[in-house]
């Protein structure tokens, strides 16, 4: 996350999880305080796979490659 976010900024954040196919699986919008994003995601009821966790803050996105295997 830390090449999202600048240190000791506060800023809105977007993150959306989806599948390999490109359906959106979740949304959540959050805040990130001095820098830091703390957002907890229960993948209980996601199926195991790939998926790709895209971060938007302002200007700055990054997308992070999630394996689930339960």
């Amino acid at each position: 996350m830390a090449a999202v976010l600048a240190e000791g900024v506060t800023t809105d954040v977007a993150i959306q999880i989806t599948d390999m196919a490109g359906r959106t699986i979740h949304t959540v919008n959050t805040v990130a305080v001095d820098g830091n994003l703390n957002e907890s995601v229960n993948l209980g009821t996601i199926a195991n796979g790939m998926y790709l966790v895209n971060v938007k803050a302002g200007n700055d996105h990054k997308v992070f490659h999630l394996v689930v295997e339960q």
